[in-house]
């Protein structure tokens, strides 16, 4: 009974996915009309924290060239970034100029922003999103990192969070290389965790439908993983 149970939430969970993929693709037959412009600023103002808040785009952060922080955007006209910096913290969201998002294709060409900050360590990262991959690389130290998206990938690749990463995805996977934190949370309702770690952790994996891989250890902080449809494997480095 329990196995029919799971299977049958496995089911409903896969038909769903099937509806948000093909209601995407529809939206974007519907609305093949215009074309993204391109749009980059120097962010002058110091800040510790960051913030975004984003509909649509797929996100990247990565070390800046020089000593500035660079933001360079893929936009539309009626869904345009706005930034400011406020308390301490970088905030960056979309604006939307139109109720109906009018004229807004996400094809091909979808919307992007790159992050380029210049230094190494920050206090804390907060992104939220609803379609669109979040990808943060190079050597940076925050002091939690929280990523929650409805439709994407998240992707963190030498990062350090002193206290705790949080991941919420409905759907997507979940990737951690040579990263590592005191605490780290992750729920996915279809999709898998995957990554490998620099320090040891006391596991507590829970998936419902698919396989499980973890070091057995019994030190360290805590690892919670829950998983409605995927596979978690992790490793220590």
């Amino acid at each position: 009974m329990k196995t029919q149970k799971i299977l049958f939430k496995a089911a409903i969970i896969l038909i769903i996915l099937g509806v948000i993929i093909g209601g995407v693709k529809l939206f974007r037959v519907m609305t093949q009309t215009e074309t993204l412009l391109i749009h980059s600023e120097v962010i002058e103002d110091s800040f510790e924290n960051i913030s975004i808040d984003i509909d649509t785009d797929d996100i990247t952060i990565e070390s800046s060239k020089d000593d500035k922080c660079h933001l360079e955007t893929d936009e539309f006209k009626d869904l345009p970034h706005e930034t400011t910096v406020v308390n301490n913290t970088l905030t960056i969201k979309q604006v939307s100029k139109s109720e109906l998002f009018k004229n807004i294709e996400f094809g091909k060409d979808s919307p992007k922003l790159k992050l380029y900050l210049p230094k190494k360590s920050y206090k804390n990262l907060y992104v939220n999103g609803d379609l669109g991959n979040v990808t943060v690389s190079s050597e940076f130290t925050f002091g939690d990192v929280t990523i929650k998206i409805d439709t994407g990938n998240i992707k963190l690749s030498n990062v350090v969070a002193h206290n705790k990463f949080e991941f919420d995805i409905d759907v997507g996977n979940i990737t951690m290389d040579n990263c590592d934190a005191e605490e780290i949370t992750a729920e996915v309702d279809t999709g898998n965790v995957k990554g490998s770690l620099r320090s040891d952790k006391v596991f507590n994996v829970r998936v419902d439908v698919g396989s499980v891989s973890v070091p057995d250890t019994n030190k360290g902080g805590r690892c919670d993983i829950k998983v409605d449809a995927g596979n978690v494997k992790i490793t220590i480095k």
